[in-house]
């Protein structure tokens, strides 16, 4: 239980006043307290954490309550890796349209 200077616990309004007015200040956005956790293991997810790890920080107590963060930040780097390549096939197609070439042959290495 938390409690002010005086002792007195806080209400839980005052908790997420106090925890709002300590995001904004520190220019975070998006974050609200009743989502914390959530977020945490969100970004520990698209960190490449493993679902024991964040297991460990959040309190989860099984792989399955974890383990839809996980699901959701592999989509996401498999989909802006799927965006890379195509964004790289389409300016590979420009480049050749115009005549360019790679300096390497393929099967070199940079």
């Amino acid at each position: 239980m938390l409690t002010g200077a005086d002792g007195k616990p806080w209400k839980i309004d005052h908790f997420r006043h106090e925890m709002g007015a300590q995001i904004r200040a520190a220019g975070l956005e998006g974050i609200v307290t009743h989502g914390l956790r959530t977020t945490a293991a969100k970004w520990m997810a698209e960190a490449g954490c493993s679902e024991r790890e964040i297991m460990s920080i959040t309190g989860h107590t099984t792989a399955a309550s974890v383990s839809v963060y996980v699901r959701h930040a592999d989509q996401k780097t498999r989909a802006v890796n799927a965006i890379a390549k195509l964004s790289a096939r389409a300016l590979d197609a420009r480049q050749q349209a115009r005549g360019v070439t790679s300096v390497l042959e393929k099967g070199e290495k940079e």
